[in-house]
């Protein structure tokens, strides 16, 4: 009795299932298709939310960074020089030019990161723009076109003071490994 019960109970179970499927798939049909230049588009743009979002994160993180106390370090050591040392000037220079950097960091920071948040900003107005109207990729191509100079002129400037601190950050190192006995 088991047995005749188990086969009609296993066919009613696998015909809903294949209605069930039956419907998804034509519900899922009557959705619009996205052209893959749309696609295309919506990715790059992602692609560059992503680089612009990791530079701001950088400079977010550095600006953190008490840059007052590091000119005091770094004046420490030009306090410290030694007239006897034969690269004496070089590393007053580098010193000198170092407390300048962080200085000027610690204006230009909240800047730069100001700019980071536009661009993301336009990037997210142009990634709605781009999902509302799918088929004037001519246009969005032209508008992806300016956010693409935009990023790469902003992506320029992040990494010169990005990499001009991490270059302070490793001479305020390099001090400090050689002043240890």
């Amino acid at each position: 009795m088991v047995l005749t019960f188990q086969k009609p109970f296993n066919l009613i179970l696998v015909l809903s299932v294949l209605t069930s499927l039956s419907a998804l798939s034509l519900l899922s049909g009557c959705k619009p298709s996205v052209p893959k230049q749309t696609i295309l588009i919506l990715q790059q743009i992602d692609s560059l939310k992503t680089v612009i979002r990791e530079q701001q994160t950088e400079l977010e993180k550095l600006s953190r960074l008490n840059t007052d106390s590091l000119v005091v370090v770094l004046s420490t050591y030009q306090l410290q020089d030694n007239n006897d040392d034969s690269f004496l000037q070089a590393r007053s220079e580098s010193i000198e030019n170092a407390k300048n950097a962080l200085q000027s960091f610690k204006t230009e920071a909240p800047i730069l990161i100001g700019e980071c948040k536009s661009q993301t900003d336009q990037l997210i107005q142009l990634h709605q723009i781009v999902d509302q109207k799918p088929a004037d990729s001519t246009a969005q191509q032209a508008m992806l076109l300016v956010q693409r100079k935009a990023i790469e002129e902003q992506k320029i400037k992040n990494s010169y003071y990005l990499n001009r601190i991490n270059a302070q950050l490793l001479l305020i190192e390099t001090l400090t490994n050689t002043a240890k006995p």
